[in-house]
C-alpha cells in the first residue's frame, strides 16, 4: 500500500530489517530468538539511563524545547529521548508513563 506521497513504506520497513550483508537476521523470523534478544537487552538497561546515541540527538533537540512545552515521545522505547528533557519542559510522556517530566 502506498501513502499520499506514493512512498512504499512497507518496502522501506522490510529493507530496514536486513543486516549489513543484505540478510534478514534469524531473530526477525524466529519469535523465541526475538523475545530472548529483548529480554537480554532490557536486563542490561539501567532505568532512566540515556544511551550515547540519544544524548547526541538530545543536544540537537534541546534548543527547541521551552519551559512551557509539553513533550510526547512516540515510539516503542523506554524514554531514551524523553528522560533527557526532564526539567526543560513543563510536562512529558513516553506514552507508557504519564507526567514523566
Amino acid at each position: 500500500m502506498k501513502g499520499p506521497l506514493t512512498i512504499n513504506f512497507e518496502s522501506f520497513w522490510q529493507e530496514g530489517m536486513h543486516d549489513w550483508h543484505g540478510n534478514i537476521p534469524e531473530r526477525m523470523t524466529d519469535d523465541q530468538l526475538e523475545e530472548a534478544f529483548w529480554r537480554q537487552s532490557i536486563a542490561k538497561k539501567i532505568i532512566r539511563q540515556t544511551d550515547a546515541h540519544a544524548k547526541q540527538i538530545f543536544e540537537v533537540i534541546q534548543p527547541y524545547i521551552s519551559p512551557d512545552d509539553d513533550v510526547l515521545e512516540i515510539g516503542p522505547g523506554w524514554g531514551n529521548y524523553t528522560f533527557s528533557l526532564q526539567g526543560l519542559a513543563k510536562r512529558g510522556s513516553t506514552g507508557l508513563f504519564e507526567n514523566v517530566l
